[in-house]
């Protein structure tokens, strides 16, 4: 997991997928690492109901817990449940 200075790109997509023998709407959460050497890696990927707060903050605890440090910019749109998250997990960043 990153250690030191790191980008982030965060962002959802929807996707069709099969549950309980029928087709529902999930949320595909994901998180892009950009490290000083300008490589992206993906960090985490998580499928969830919706992209609320809950979702969001589940998914950056468990980076937190896996060792993610030093995130200085994140870069996102500005869902409400994300927005509320980030600042929730990483307090010293920048945002674009």
């Amino acid at each position: 997991m990153y250690k030191g200075s790191l980008d982030t790109d965060i962002d959802a997509r929807y996707e069709h997928v099969r549950e309980n023998h029928q087709v529902v709407s999930k949320g595909v959460l994901l998180v892009q690492g950009v490290g000083q050497d300008g490589y992206r890696d993906l960090l985490s990927v998580v499928v969830a109901p919706t992209e609320s707060e809950t979702s969001w903050g589940a998914l950056f605890s468990g980076l937190i817990d896996r060792g993610l440090t030093g995130v200085r910019l994140v870069t996102s749109d500005e869902h409400k449940g994300l927005v509320q998250a980030v600042e929730r997990s990483f307090t010293a960043r920048a945002w674009q």
